[in-house]
This record gives structure tokens, C-alpha cells and sequence, in this order.
């Protein structure tokens, strides 16, 4: 994992190569300092395509990772694999070696790419390190095991360089699968991306909404350390969570609209229609679920329906959470757009009516972890939209009826009530 060589990604930005193969062998073949030397010799033909610091960082955080991989491998009992006889005595201090080398290697290479993470874009550190051993842990012991077999081919069994060629067929079969799990992500990023487009052609007051709230929704997912799949669940629940507006009537969905209280329900519809839409659709299942319900409150005042408390699954939690945020950072007809912080302030007002109060509080730790990467609103976003595409708003205890049956906050349009907005 890393920017080295040919490689294969697996999520996010998270890779994994054959190089690795290379450096675990190496660790049993010549030694900590060997191992940290091919550790960083695959940049030297890349020295001039590479950022100096990511240069500087692959090769030292490979070089590292190699070299105490190596150390592990000897700590663990590991010999020098010519020296070993006998399928016990190559188990014992070659196999469970090299095996125990190939963690520690993967931990360490997980670890120095969550502290990049966490430190350039705020992410938490756990929640990083879980995401990416869930996500390339089974494929990176599949590179160990075809490293070992290089091992005893080259020096046990005596069959030297030829050993190579040997093992390019697992070496191949290997990245034929880390390939096909690839293609099957673009697959659904490129579904997601056609919902999304198609949903933002309906409505273009929405434009800018859908990855919006996708990421809060993941900042938040993450900063209640979620499992992974849940915080991918979160994010994609997040990105989709308009697609029923494909079901609504065009005109419905016009910004200068005032809804009357039957068209009210036609629209929160659209949350009944999301299901029959996306049903069906595998790698949505988990999603799902925070598509249809994040329009539940916690006090049960919500739809479609009307879920209380711990009733409403966690993911729509979120999602209800982060629309609302987004939302309110959005300039309406009736209303100022809100700064982040009176933004918040809104949530934890409702904290406990409307929304759970544990997630409006991850979101505050998670907008202030990525203050280096603060939440903009596009520029097409900056012509008001009415509250008939509101959706998201969230209600104000208290407040008087809008003219369209919703309860609005009646923010004033003084100074210091605008969002921040992207160049």
C-alpha cells in the first residue's frame, strides 16, 4: 500500500502492489537491512514523478516497514531459509515467521498511511487503521503466502531465479482478483455518480447537496467509530439520500413553490419511492435503510414512519444530521444561509426532539478535527431555494407554521449569516 509500483486500488486511495511480495521475501532472504533497502528501491526509477515529501515519505516508511519486518521475522524464530531441512523445521522457522513478518508489515504500512491521513486531512486515526486492515488485510496474507512459496522455491528447493517465474501465476491470479474487487467499486461509484447526476438534472437546487452530505455523513460515521462497512453505508446513504425527488412531479420541485399540505405528502413521498427504486440493488442493502428513515425524528414527530428513539437505525441518524447541517448552510427563500458555528448551535437546540443528541455532538468533534478542510457550499448553490426542495431543514420547537404547512427558523438576514462558499 502506498504510491509505489504497479498496483491495484482497493478503497479510497488505499493501494496495494506486487512490490510487497518483494519486500517480504526479501525480509527472510537478506535480512532487516536488506529488506529495508528494497523497501525504497521501487522509487528510484520515480524520483522525478513523485512530490519531494511523498517521495520522501514512501521511501521511508517502506524502508522502515522492511526493515522491522525483518526484525520480526528474526524475533519470531525465522532462519536463513538455505539453512533449514525437513517441512517442520521450514515451518517453524520460515512459515510462521514470514507469516508473523507479513502483520507486523501490514500493520505498520496501515499505520504510517492513517497518521498521513490523520494528519493532513483530519481523519480520525482508528478509524483509518480499521478501515484499511477491513479493507486489504485478507489480500495482503494472500501476498505473504505467495511470498513464502517464493522463498522455499528459490533457496530449499533449490530452483533459484526460475523461482520467479514459478509464482507468476499466483502473483498473477492475486491481482486478476484485487482487480475485479476494483472494477466492482468503480462499478458502484459510477451507479452512484449516474443517481446522483440524475437527481441534480431534476433538481438543481440540490446541486452540491448529495456529496455534501455524503461526507458529513461519514465524518460523523467515523468519529462514532463505526464499523467500516457502516461508515461506507453512512457515506453512500448520505449521497443518496434525494434519489426518491426522482419520483416527484417536476413542478413539485420548483424553488418559488408554495406546497400545499396534499403536495406536502407527495413529496415526503419520495422516501417510500427511494425504497422501490433502490430494493434490489445489493450494495445498497446497507444503505438502504438511512435513505428511507432519515427523515425520522426522535421524538416520533418524523416520517415516513414516524420511528422514535433507538427505533430509527443508526445510519439514518447520521443522515438525518448531517441534511440538516447542510441545509442550514444553504440560503433559502425565507432565510439567510447560517456561519457552521449557529449552524450548530440549531442542532443542539433540537438535540434530543428532533435529532439524537449523540450524533450532533460527533458532528461538532468532526467539523472541528477538519477545520483545515472546512465545509463549503458550491457556487451554484448561492441562488436561494425555496422550501419546497427544504427538505432537510429542521423544525424549530415552538415556532409558527410556514406558509407551506413546514415549521422554518425565522433567522434574520442581518450581517454574519452567510455561508462559506467555494471560490
Amino acid at each position: 500500500m502506498s504510491q509505489a509500483a504497479p498496483r491495484n486500488k482497493i478503497a479510497g486511495n488505499i493501494s496495494l502492489n506486487i512490490h510487497s511480495v518483494i519486500v517480504l521475501a526479501s525480509v527472510a532472504m537478506v535480512g532487516p537491512v536488506g529488506a529495508a533497502v528494497v523497501g525504497g528501491f521501487a522509487y528510484v526509477s520515480r524520483l522525478r514523478s513523485l512530490p519531494r515529501v511523498a517521495m520522501i515519505f514512501n521511501i521511508g516508511s517502506l524502508g522502515a516497514c522492511g526493515a522491522i519486518s525483518g526484525v520480526a521475522y528474526i524475533g519470531a524464530g525465522g532462519l536463513d531459509p538455505a539453512e533449514t531441512s525437513g517441512s517442520a523445521d521450514i515451518l517453524l522457522h520460515v512459515g510462521v515467521p514470514l507469516m508473523a513478518a507479513d502483520v507486523v508489515h501490514l500493520v505498520l504500512n496501515v499505520c504510517f498511511l492513517a497518521a498521513i491521513q490523520s494528519l493532513s486531512r483530519g481523519a480520525p486515526f482508528r478509524a483509518q487503521v480499521t478501515m484499511m486492515l477491513s479493507s486489504v488485510g485478507a489480500a495482503y496474507v494472500s501476498y505473504g503466502v505467495i511470498a513464502l512459496l517464493l522463498v522455499l522455491l528459490w533457496l530449499p528447493a533449490g530452483v533459484g531465479a526460475l523461482s520467479i517465474v514459478l509464482v507468476i501465476g499466483p502473483l498473477v491470479a492475486a491481482q486478476w482478483g484485487l482487480g475485479q474487487y476494483g472494477a466492482e467499486l468503480t462499478a458502484h461509484n459510477r451507479t452512484l455518480g449516474a443517481l446522483v447526476a440524475a437527481i441534480e438534472t431534476k433538481s438543481p437546487a440540490s446541486i452540491g447537496q448529495s456529496a455534501l452530505v455524503a461526507e458529513l455523513s461519514e465524518w460523523v460515521a467515523e468519529e462514532l467509530a463505526l464499523p467500516t462497512r457502516d461508515v461506507e453505508a453512512a457515506r453512500t446513504a448520505g449521497m443518496l439520500h434525494d434519489v426518491g425527488l426522482l419520483a416527484v412531479p417536476v413542478p413539485l420541485l420548483d424553488p418559488g413553490r408554495v406546497l400545499t399540505p396534499e403536495e406536502e405528502r407527495l413529496v415526503h413521498g419520495h422516501l417510500a419511492e427511494a425504497a422501490g427504486m433502490l430494493r434490489g440493488i445489493s450494495f445498497l442493502d446497507r444503505a438502504l435503510v438511512g435513505i428511507v428513515h432519515h427523515g425520522e425524528r426522535v421524538d416520533g414527530t418524523g416520517y415516513p414512519s414516524k420511528l422514535a428513539g433507538d427505533q430509527i437505525p443508526p445510519i439514518a441518524r447520521i443522515v438525518a444530521v448531517a441534511g440538516a447541517y447542510a441545509s442550514l448552510l444553504t440560503p433559502r427563500t425565507d432565510r439567510h444561509a447560517l456561519e457552521p458555528a449557529a449552524a450548530m448551535a440549531v442542532l443542539r437546540d433540537l438535540a434530543g426532539s428532533a435529532f439524537d443528541p449523540a450524533v450532533v455532538a460527533a458532528l461538532g468533534r468532526a467539523i472541528a478535527r477538519h477545520a483545515a478542510d472546512p465545509v463549503v457550499i458550491p457556487v451554484t448553490r448561492l441562488a436561494r431555494t425555496g422550501s419546497a426542495v427544504a427538505l432537510d431543514d429542521p423544525p424549530v420547537r415552538g415556532s409558527g407554521d410556514g406558509a407551506n404547512g413546514r415549521r422554518h427558523h425565522g433567522f434574520p438576514s442581518g450581517r454574519g449569516m452567510g455561508a462559506a462558499v467555494s471560490p
